[in-house]
């Protein structure tokens, strides 16, 4: 039987303060009830639960109490779906319901071992090369074949934030499963549109860039040794000394994420929440 997508995907955004735009951004494919949709609201402090609910009433919520991180809430929804495809979306993603169907359609009729499909995100990646294996693709727009994440795992609960695509894209090339990008169709992603930018917002992202860094490079052995990783936290405590303003606070974030690491810290707090998460309002 032909794969249908109405049927056969779920399309899953992990939300956090992003109600407006999601509006911009997904308002004709969420409208055009092309296939199942989960929003899984991560905390948010602001109106993006009551905005999205009173727009689209036949969407599927999922509204968590603290915010666990981007990983660990797609995997919320990721484990409970029941169709054969899964689309993972950013909010600020300016996809279409036709570019939607285009880019599963392909996917459907690929015969390849593969286990993620991706459409260019950045212009430097569109070409008219179609179908191309690629060893990573961007964790804006990620869309699984289910069997292959099913068998291999889900995103690695570690991770708060950042390099946890890295993390499981890794893992599913090395149980032999390949990942597409569909060169040849471009979908704009506007780039942290999905939260405002703030000093607690550089911080908390810087954070996690560091620590998710060290913690991906030492599982995978990317990061041999333990003076490796020290040498590169004298070079973000040297930047901080050197810096000033936003600067000042990225290359502070990242030495305080790197140390934590070292120490054995994890990027949650014991309720769940993400390091310095609970202080974003």
């Amino acid at each position: 039987m032909p794969n249908n997508i109405k049927k056969d995907l779920t399309l899953v955004v992990v939300s956090f303060n992003s109600g407006k735009v999601i509006l911009d951004t997904l308002s004709e494919l969420m409208e055009a009830n092309t296939c199942s949709v989960i929003v899984v609201d991560n905390a948010s402090t602001d109106d993006s639960r009551s905005l999205l609910r009173d727009r689209f009433p036949k969407v599927s919520y999922i509204n968590l109490t603290v915010n666990i991180g981007y990983g660990r809430a797609a995997n919320v929804a990721l484990k409970n779906i029941d169709t054969d495809y899964a689309v993972l979306l950013n909010p600020d993603v300016l996809l279409s319901s036709a570019a939607l169907n285009t880019i599963f359609n392909r996917a459907v009729r690929c015969q390849e071992k593969v286990a993620i499909f991706s459409p260019a995100l950045k212009k430097a990646d569109h070409s008219e090369n179609g179908d191309i294996f690629v060893d990573y693709l961007i964790g804006a727009f990620l869309l699984f074949r289910m069997n292959a994440l099913r068998k291999v795992g889900y995103f690695d609960e570690n991770f708060f934030l950042f390099y946890e695509e890295k993390d499981l894209e890794l893992r599913l090339i090395d149980n032999g499963y390949k990942l597409i990008l569909q060169s040849d169709i471009y979908v704009e992603h506007l780039k942290s549109a999905s939260t405002k930018s703030s000093k607690k917002i550089i911080f908390l992202r810087n954070w996690h860039v560091a620590w998710s860094n060290f913690f991906y490079s030492y599982k995978h052995n990317i990061m041999k040794y333990k003076m490796s990783g020290y040498l590169l936290i004298i070079k973000y405590g040297f930047k901080a000394i050197l810096n000033k303003g936003d600067k000042k606070i990225k290359y502070k974030a990242r030495f305080l994420g790197a140390i934590a690491y070292m120490k054995g810290e994890k990027s949650f707090l014991k309720n769940g929440c993400g390091q310095y998460a609970d202080k974003l309002k």
